[in-house]
């Protein structure tokens, strides 16, 4: 069975945290701000089976120096904003897809859009455009942690994300 690291990243409150519980078959948390934690699970795409290891990073910039230490020898990279909040995916295209261009090069992303519960004003995010000025493999899914909606997808967008990109990293 393959080791896999996934790094999250996201702007606070858009619900790293929360997602991460509930992708690990937790409930749903009522969980304190996050520096750092990690959490791993085991999933099964295609009858292989990956060891998944998430590292949930804090969005505060408080941590920017801290957080590109997670970086390093990441599988995949999920970005997460939520669909009620503006702010969040002006940061995608502004902070997040140029640090993990910097840090993590070659890596694939997920943009994770959370809170689909939520009343929303659906931001446009066009793949094709990020895909072409941040010279990354990006893919998109819409969640929502609290009523469980496309949790199931989610895990096997990254399982299937991970296998088409199969080299497991070295120690982390």
């Amino acid at each position: 069975m393959s080791l896999h690291k996934i790094v999250v990243v996201g702007d606070d409150s858009v619900g790293k945290t929360s997602l991460l519980y509930v992708l690990n078959g937790v409930t749903f948390p009522d969980t304190p701000y996050t520096i750092f934690d990690y959490q791993s699970r085991q999933i099964k795409v295609n009858n292989i089976k990956l060891e998944i290891i998430f590292w949930d990073t804090a969005g505060h910039e408080d941590y920017d120096r801290l957080r590109p230490l997670s970086y390093p020898n990441s599988s995949l990279i999920l970005i997460l904003y939520a669909l009620n909040n503006q702010n969040s995916y002006t940061n995608v295209i502004n902070k997040w897809l140029p640090e993990i261009s910097i840090h993590a090069p070659g890596v694939p992303v997920i943009l994770v859009g959370t809170k689909q519960d939520t009343e929303t004003n659906e931001f446009d995010i066009s793949l094709e455009k990020l895909t072409n000025k941040f010279q990354m493999r990006i893919q998109k899914i819409k969640v929502s942690a609290l009523m469980n909606f496309n949790i199931k997808q989610l895990i096997q967008l990254i399982g299937l994300t991970i296998l088409k990109d199969e080299k497991p990293k070295g120690c982390f």
